[in-house]
């Protein structure tokens, strides 16, 4: 480890020979020591020994650009905290960065930074039940499909989530189809359906599943049992069925 002024005088040869040697030596070990080389040229690299650091000078020879943390103890070239990722032209596309909590869970950095699968998780963990407005530490699940449809005349979805269709199978009788099929046929059916849009003691409904499996589920709907009518199918105006798993 050595450094040098990178100026050979005019000398005696045996001088001369032992300034060129001090010169390369410099060159060889990248003018390490613990504080910068006195004299300074643009693009002149030092190897700072004491912190295991690695500079670059300058084009303009005005300062020093700090390049990159050598690991002595494991022998590994390490990348410098908060480093630019960028593309051919110099343009950002990230950074090789830890993000700070706060900013990326608040979401207002848009720069691509470092986060760990653990912070995410935890963040999830955290955020997830107050965008839901839920407390407690009991577990969110989350609906798999619902839809609402008009099952009088030619059946109609007004809106719906992860369902492709309905099937009319006769009075009162529908399948739900869906999009994406469910793991297993061991999930919650709920719904409600209205008989008119302005329901009465003497029109009520309800609905109940059957003959499900992973790709579709059968649902009825019919008058309540406290009505004349308890048991007798029914088209409804307003059918909503939603899947829990």
């Amino acid at each position: 480890m050595s450094q040098h002024d990178f100026n050979i005088s005019n000398q005696t040869a045996s001088v001369t020979r032992a300034d060129i040697n001090n010169a390369l030596g410099a060159l060889a070990t990248l003018s390490s020591g613990t504080t910068a080389p006195y004299t300074k040229y643009a693009n002149m690299l030092w190897y700072e020994t004491d912190t295991n650091t690695l500079w670059m000078r300058n084009e303009a020879n005005s300062t020093w650009i700090r390049v990159a943390y050598v690991d002595q103890s494991a022998n590994a070239w390490r990348v410098l905290d908060n480093t630019r990722v960028v593309s051919t032209s110099g343009t950002t596309i990230g950074y090789l960065a830890v993000h700070a909590t706060s900013t990326w869970q608040s979401g207002v950095d848009t720069n691509d930074k470092l986060v760990s699968p653990a912070k995410v998780n935890a963040a999830i963990q955290a955020l997830v039940p107050n965008v839901l407005n839920a407390s407690g530490t009991a577990p969110l699940y989350a609906c798999r499909a619902w839809v609402n449809f008009n099952g009088t005349g030619t059946v109609a979805i007004r809106a719906s989530g992860n369902v492709s269709s309905i099937t009319d199978n006769g009075v009162g009788n529908y399948t739900v189809n869906f999009t994406t099929a469910m793991a297993d046929v061991n999930y919650a059916v709920l719904g409600s359906c209205i008989y008119t849009e302005v329901a009465t003691q003497t029109n009520l409904v309800t609905l109940s599943p059957y003959l499900r499996d992973t790709s579709s589920v059968r649902v009825i709907t019919g008058y309540a049992a406290d009505t004349a009518n308890a048991g007798v199918l029914a088209d409804c105006n307003v059918v909503s069925v939603a899947i829990f798993r």
